[in-house]
């Protein structure tokens, strides 16, 4: 699997000709295009697969989170929300009706790499009921290394969020690098993560065949295998019935302490390239990485990176975090270029 960051998406082309360009470590081409967000979509509508949980801690939990922010802030009284992923835009719906309850919204921003995602996500907010007031709505199109030079820079306080487990799809660093350079002193980042529990672990130690069933179970499912065969399916003329699955845990990706890849690969493909015609034969294909981490590992490593953990809450395999730039992360002068026009929606105009 090609190792990079998340940087600029390859000309269209190279996706259709070359199996190392569509998978991507980064999964960018699993969300892109309308069979594979479709794929995302069925997927978070799967109760096995967690996201319906972490809609729900959500929704619980968003109350703690936006007093945790007012005492940090004394006299908060709006902010904009800055959505990094919006996946399916549940999330985001929730969020933005608990802040509503306590807060103005100055502006919602939802950044994806994903256009068809990132449309579906936006319509969904646009006419979600429970939402009362009329805010102003700007999508960007971009990915998260790009995202400086579409975000505009304002003088409020800034949510930004990082839901969906997306943490666990890159090098650590590397992202929240990028994201530390979009945010200002006074911005809060909420960021999710799946925890193991494999409390005994050392960190080096294979991990045993029946602790791996467990830990994996989640990922054995007809709609995961659908959804992380997507690219090939786009690039060749195979389904992912045509393949067995399969998956293995390292530390390929992850730079966290005690964390663990979890990578899901096929077996056995035999097929052709969708335009070219040429033969492809590989007898094990790796397709996907998830991570999987120890939550006070995870949290004190934050701080090696720049940020400050002022809040979290643990439910079972699910940790949240609320993060702040520490005073020693120093955010580089970052000169924008001139913002391509982008319209402004307010939610009931659609």
């Amino acid at each position: 699997m090609k190792k990079m960051g998340p940087g600029k998406a390859d000309p269209i082309a190279e996706l259709y000709v070359s199996l190392d360009s569509a998978l991507r470590q980064d999964m960018q081409y699993h969300y892109a295009g309308m069979m594979s967000a479709l794929y995302w979509i069925g997927l978070c509508q799967d109760p096995k697969y967690g996201h319906i949980a972490l809609v729900d801690l959500v929704d619980r939990i968003a109350p703690q989170i936006i007093e945790r922010m007012c005492t940090d802030t004394p006299g908060l009284s709006s902010l904009s929300f800055v959505s990094l992923g919006p996946g399916d835009g549940e999330v985001d719906i929730r969020i933005l009706r608990h802040l509503q309850k306590s807060l103005a919204i100055h502006w919602y921003y939802g950044l994806d790499f994903s256009f068809e995602l990132l449309r579906y996500a936006v319509g969904r907010i646009s006419v979600a009921k429970g939402l009362r007031d009329c805010f102003p709505m700007r999508a960007i199109y971009s990915d998260f290394a790009e995202a400086w030079r579409y975000l505009p820079l304002e003088e409020g306080i800034r949510l930004f969020s990082l839901t969906g487990f997306t943490l666990g799809n890159y090098n650590e660093a590397y992202l929240l690098g990028q994201i530390t350079k979009l945010m200002n002193g006074c911005d809060f980042l909420l960021v999710d993560a799946r925890l193991h529990d494999l409390e005994s672990w050392d960190g080096r130690s294979p991990v045993s065949k029946q602790k791996l069933l467990h830990l994996l179970s989640s990922y054995s499912d007809q709609l995961t295998n659908r959804f992380v065969f997507g690219p090939i399916e786009a690039a060749t003329m195979a389904s992912s019935s045509d393949v067995t699955f399969d998956c293995k845990i390292s530390r390929e990706i992850t730079c966290v302490p005690k964390a663990l890849n979890a990578t899901i690969f096929c077996k056995g493909l035999r097929t052709t390239m969708r335009l070219t015609g040429e033969l492809v034969a590989r007898e094990r294909l790796d397709l996907a990485s998830t991570t999987f981490y120890r939550c006070l590992e995870l949290q004190d490593w934050f701080s090696g990176v720049g940020l400050q953990c002022i809040w979290k809450i643990q439910s079972h395999n699910v940790a949240l975090f609320l993060l702040k730039r520490t005073s020693a992360s120093k955010k580089k002068l970052i000169i924008r270029k001139k913002e391509p026009k982008q319209r402004t929606i307010n939610p009931q105009q659609l």
